[in-house]
């Protein structure tokens, strides 16, 4: 059990105990380390947990999402807090099932739940509900008590003991991708899915583009999209280092010209560039 004594390092042993996959993060931050593999490194190896934390006892708590959960992430800035009430005045509900706060402070949380069978995959975000976005396998999110890199105040759980529950069906029904097959306008859908839809791979005046057309509810989520394509190009080698330099620029330009708080746009390339020293 864990309460506001547990310390960051202990708590990480907890969670890899518990089988959760787990890896370190920057103090106060939702950034891994640099010269590590971020959510790669992940292991629920008790020893290696033991390791880890207790070599560096102040860091955050990263939690690698595996191929069967799902994290609903309902944000209030993006209008989360009214898409769920509206689900639940519709009769449909996330909970019960783990939940945890975010640290902060704003009231956006977390649901953990089964993820459901899908032959064709899950889509990252609900059609129609801005503001609450499905985290699924290869991401990962923060959990208690690691500490929000705003607020400086902690995550925390609203039920630790509650199992992960099933998917409920309804949720399961939006969040599938069609069959390959269907025939889908990408041209009509959320910016966020015609990204999804996309297999062809992403230029660099094609990522700057992309952030230039991002409308005010998705243009954060857009911008850590086109961030993450270059951060992988980069270390595939498929950009010279000339060339990843100035595509950051331009993206970062194009998202400061999109309306993106400068605040808001250095924290996110921070997020995931930033940890060049250990």
């Amino acid at each position: 059990m864990m309460n506001s004594t547990t310390s960051l390092a202990e708590a990480a042993y907890i969670y890899a105990q518990r089988a959760m996959a787990v890896f370190p993060l920057r103090p106060k931050s939702k950034a891994p380390y640099g010269h590590t593999q971020g959510v790669h490194d992940a292991t629920f190896s008790s020893a290696a947990t033991y390791d880890s934390w207790f070599a560096r006892p102040n860091s955050n708590i990263g939690y690698a999402i595996s191929s069967k959960v799902i994290v609903v992430d309902v944000d209030p800035r993006n209008g989360g807090q009214e898409s769920e009430d509206a689900l639940f005045e519709a009769g449909k509900a996330f909970w019960p099932t783990l939940m945890s706060h975010s640290g902060r402070g704003d009231g956006g949380h977390h649901y953990f739940l089964s993820a459901p069978e899908s032959e064709h995959g899950l889509r990252g975000q609900i059609p129609g509900y801005p503001g609450i976005d499905i985290k699924k396998e290869g991401g990962y999110v923060l959990l208690p008590p690691s500490i929000h890199p705003d607020s400086h105040k902690p995550y925390r759980w609203h039920n630790e003991h509650e199992p992960i529950q099933k998917c409920p069906e309804w949720l399961a029904e939006l969040i599938r991708l069609p069959k390959p097959e269907a025939v889908i306008n990408v041209a009509q859908l959320p910016l966020m899915e015609q990204l999804e839809h996309n297999t062809g791979g992403w230029t660099a005046e094609g990522l700057v583009t992309t952030m230039s057309i991002a409308s005010p509810g998705e243009r954060n989520n857009v911008l850590n999209w086109a961030l993450w394509q270059l951060r992988t190009d980069r270390t595939a080698n498929k950009c010279t280092r000339a060339q990843f330099t100035q595509a950051l620029l331009d993206i970062q330009r194009a998202a400061l010209d999109a309306g993106l708080p400068e605040r808001e746009v250095d924290r996110t390339i921070g997020s995931a560039f930033r940890g060049d020293k250990k």
